[in-house]
């Protein structure tokens, strides 16, 4: 059996991988314009210091953010253009916006509204 060293690449060939991949890298961003994004660019609510997303809740006519803060949690409402219609706003607030709909009472689940028979 005879003993191989494993073999390093040289210099030459470590240059030029580099620049290949340089190439590479130039011909990509030379295809791709980040200006020709479809992506809409909208103000991001303000969420208060010292709070945590709880996670949000989307409908046909609003999506809902719901932040944890104290002593209750805040909410922020767009409709279904993303126009904010309030931000950090308490549950009362965004009740007088639409009874109907945002009722954050009616919110909760409890286990026996869960189907767990896939869990």
């Amino acid at each position: 059996m005879t003993d191989q060293k494993p073999t390093n690449p040289g210099p030459l060939f470590r240059a030029l991988a580099v620049l290949g991949g340089g190439l590479v890298f130039v011909l990509i961003a030379s295809v791709i314009h980040p200006g020709s994004s479809t992506a809409i660019s909208e103000p991001v609510p303000t969420v208060p210091a010292n709070t945590t997303s709880l996670g949000s809740l989307v409908s046909g006519e609003y999506a809902i953010e719901f932040v944890a803060a104290s002593p209750n949690a805040l909410y922020t409402v767009k409709n279904a253009a993303g126009t904010i219609l309030l931000e950090n706003a308490t549950a009362e607030e965004l009740y007088r916006l639409d009874p109907e709909h945002l009722d954050v009472s009616r919110f909760v689940a409890t286990m026996s509204d869960i189907d767990t028979a896939d869990y």
